[in-house]
């Protein structure tokens, strides 16, 4: 979450498993943090879902 913005999230990002099938991970709740998703050899784009858990809105850096 953006420094400051004092908005806590709950997500999920969308890795792949050995069978290159597409799995939504959880990645935990929070308001800072990383975590690192399985890929594997997939030509695919990012995704991720997320949600307040406090009600306020707020801007996600993503890297």
């Amino acid at each position: 979450m953006q420094n400051g913005s004092g908005t806590r999230v709950c997500a999920s990002g969308l890795g792949y498993n050995t069978a290159y099938a597409p799995i939504w991970y959880g990645v935990g709740c929070g308001g800072s943090g990383a975590v690192n998703v399985p890929w594997g050899n997939v030509l695919a784009y990012q995704k991720l879902h997320a949600y307040s858990i406090n009600g306020y809105g707020g801007n996600i850096n993503w890297h």
